[in-house]
């Protein structure tokens, strides 16, 4: 697994099958080796990001940890 640089975080809202409106962001993130990976988008809830140690801030590289349903889990500075 590679690290990831943070080029864009956006504020989104939607409502879930649950009916409820979840809040949180989408983090827009690109391999720090270009030959290593392609571009990903993930989202993470205010909810879940409150239960997070450390959430990136743009322009910063992480590793991105997601389980089985490629949901992020966690993210870590590299």
């Amino acid at each position: 697994m590679g690290t990831m640089k943070v080029i864009k975080i956006e504020p989104a809202s939607f409502t879930g099958n649950d009916g409820k409106e979840v809040v949180g962001s989408y983090f827009f993130l690109v391999p720090s080796d270009p030959t290593q990976g392609k571009p990903e988008r993930a989202f993470l809830s205010d909810e879940k990001a409150a239960g997070l140690s450390y959430v990136p801030k743009y322009g910063e590289t992480v590793y991105v940890f997601r389980n089985a349903f490629d949901k992020v889990v966690d993210f870590v500075k590299a």
